[in-house]
């Protein structure tokens, strides 16, 4: 007899341990589901928050249009116009270099050093080299600093762009 109540108490000690296990389990996936939906929300929030400023900024351009078309019917230039004139310029001297010098370009913009470009484009230091002398005298610039300022601010290479 004492045999069994002994038997009875340690089966009922392993099926507490196993239900204390089986809740820790799905407490911590419930935690984890919780971090989940915690991190989905905030990047949601983000996503609400970056729509709002683009949205924002759609209607403070249109509203700059629309001043500007009164501006210009009053025959004024405003500053705007002129930053808009500089960015077709720059493209269209971005638009003057081959498909290859574009190329060399984008990875230069990009931070890749001259020897990796050289090795991703297939080509020997000297033909970059070469290329970059292309470059700069068709962008008249005198820099790999500057060649960045000018490759960015039009939106020729856009940051994080992957090929």
């Amino acid at each position: 007899m004492i045999a069994l109540v002994a038997k009875w108490a340690f089966d009922s000690l392993r099926q507490r341990e196993e239900l204390r296990s089986e809740a820790e389990d799905e407490r911590s996936e419930a935690e984890t589901l919780l971090t989940t939906e915690r991190e989905d929300a905030t990047r949601l929030q983000k996503r609400s928050e970056m729509a709002r400023q683009l949205h924002d900024s759609v209607l403070q351009t249109l509203k700059l249009i629309s001043s500007a078309s009164d501006d210009r019917s009053r025959g004024m230039s405003p500053n705007y116009l002129l930053q808009i004139d500089d960015t077709a310029a720059a493209n269209s001297e971005l638009e003057s270099l081959t498909e290859k010098e574009r190329e060399v370009m984008i990875l230069i913009a990009r931070g890749f050093k001259y020897r990796e470009t050289a090795e991703e484009l297939d080509m020997s230091i000297k033909t970059l080299e070469t290329h970059m002398k292309h470059i700069f005298d068709k962008l008249g610039v005198a820099s790999r600093y500057e060649l960045n300022r000018l490759a960015f601010e039009p939106g020729f290479v856009e940051p994080g762009e992957t090929d």
